[in-house]
């Protein structure tokens, strides 16, 4: 357990975080390294503790250290692989995680597996359907992105998240057009 102490003229202020949500708040601010210090210190404490394995995986992503992160988010499956319905979610956001590495490191279709089950996971996860998309591109070609970006920009819409709806309309317009090229 992590106290904050904050006096100010005589008056004493002393609030008690978890390690847990102190390490949240250091991920917050930008501490990765400080993060994963109260990472560890959870992860000792209970070594079967999926959650805290997958957010150190996170601050490892955002260091850079990408193959701790890979085996940090693996390792949060192997502890957890079923899951209930109520991790959906969170299981969810480790497919991502892992999808977007794979897809960092030119792994196309190690990314499009990762995207895949984080659909089936969270169907409404729209940046998996984006991510999938480009993946497919890269995979299949122009005409595979289109069903996924359609789909991803109803998300967006349903989210209310305008601007990456707009982004959806932009990206379907250009790979549109390229198709219309092709059969000019």
């Amino acid at each position: 357990m992590t106290i904050f102490s904050l006096t100010i003229a005589n008056w004493e202020l002393n609030i008690e975080y978890s390690t847990l949500a102190a390490a949240r708040l250091k991920f917050d601010k930008g501490d990765y390294t400080g993060a994963i210090s109260l990472y560890n210190l959870e992860i000792e404490s209970d070594e079967q503790n999926a959650e805290s394995i997958f957010e150190r995986g996170k601050c490892h992503q955002f260091l850079g250290n990408y193959s701790q992160a890979i085996a940090d988010y693996n390792r949060s499956l192997f502890i957890d692989p079923v899951g209930g319905a109520s991790q959906n979610e969170n299981r969810a956001e480790v497919y991502y995680m892992l999808g977007l590495l794979h897809d960092l490191f030119g792994r196309r279709s190690l990314a499009a597996f990762n995207y895949c089950r984080t659909i089936t996971l969270d169907p409404n996860h729209a940046e998996a359907r984006v991510s999938l998309s480009f993946a497919n591109y890269n995979l299949y070609g122009v005409e595979s992105v289109l069903v996924d970006l359609r789909v991803a920009l109803d998300l967006f819409l349903k989210q209310k998240n305008y601007s990456r709806a707009k982004d959806m309309i932009d990206s379907i317009g250009m790979l549109s057009s390229q198709i219309d090229l092709v059969f000019d």
